[in-house]
């Protein structure tokens, strides 16, 4: 899993001390910024071809606080031919308390021209070794 650790502004705070879901969904996009660069070793300005996101499901199970400490884990779960599913967790960083979790399916997408794609296979093969699937 790649592990972001996560700053909460004061901006993102709502009048209870509670982090608005809205902002917790950009986390989850700061966790997915960061498995691409470290994992495929994408630059966050995609040019030609990316991911872009064709559905997500978030399942919030205990409220983000102020002075709460937390990171986002993101794992790729499984590769289809254009598409693949990513899951992640908002954690407090020392308990391992999980705040939510979410699930979402990217689809490979040529920038230039607007369509879907396969997964090329550099990315598929670089998933791999990081998931360490092979092993398994």
């Amino acid at each position: 899993m790649n592990i972001t650790p996560i700053q909460i502004r004061f901006s993102d705070i709502d009048i209870i001390g509670h982090v608005n879901n809205a902002l917790l969904q950009q986390y989850l996009d700061l966790g997915k910024s960061s498995y691409f660069k470290e994992v495929l070793e994408l630059p966050i300005m995609w040019r030609e071809r990316g991911f872009v996101v064709a559905n997500t499901t978030t399942t919030y199970i205990k409220e983000v606080l102020v002075d709460d400490k937390i990171v986002v884990y993101t794992t790729v779960k499984k590769i289809g031919t254009k598409s693949m599913t990513i899951y992640q967790e908002v954690r407090c960083e020392k308990s391992g308390d999980v705040k939510l979790h979410s699930s979402s399916i990217l689809v490979a997408f040529d920038i230039v021209n607007h369509l879907s794609i396969p997964v090329p296979n550099s990315w598929r093969q670089m998933i791999t070794k990081h998931e360490r699937w092979d092993e398994r």
